[in-house]
């Protein structure tokens, strides 16, 4: 998981925003949340588009870690 290290590391640095994030987006997809983390901490590639994998394995490893909650996977 050496692709979302900086990304985690600066979620770690502002947890507390994240967190806040991460609650009031409840209603929210994973995928759709990760996207609005990703806008909100301008985690961007080279086009400027949101860097929504890397956003995401690092949600997972705060997850896990017991920071954040993420919303119930959506059924498809």
């Amino acid at each position: 998981m050496q692709v979302q290290q900086p990304i985690l590391a600066t979620l770690r640095r502002d947890l507390p925003t994240l967190s806040e994030l991460v609650t009031s987006n409840q209603d929210k997809s994973r995928q759709a949340l990760g996207k609005l983390i990703c806008i909100k901490f301008k985690f961007l590639n080279a086009k400027g588009r949101p860097r929504i994998s890397g956003c995401m394995k690092a949600l997972y490893v705060l997850e896990e870690e017991g920071h954040v909650s993420l919303p119930k996977p959506q059924a498809a």
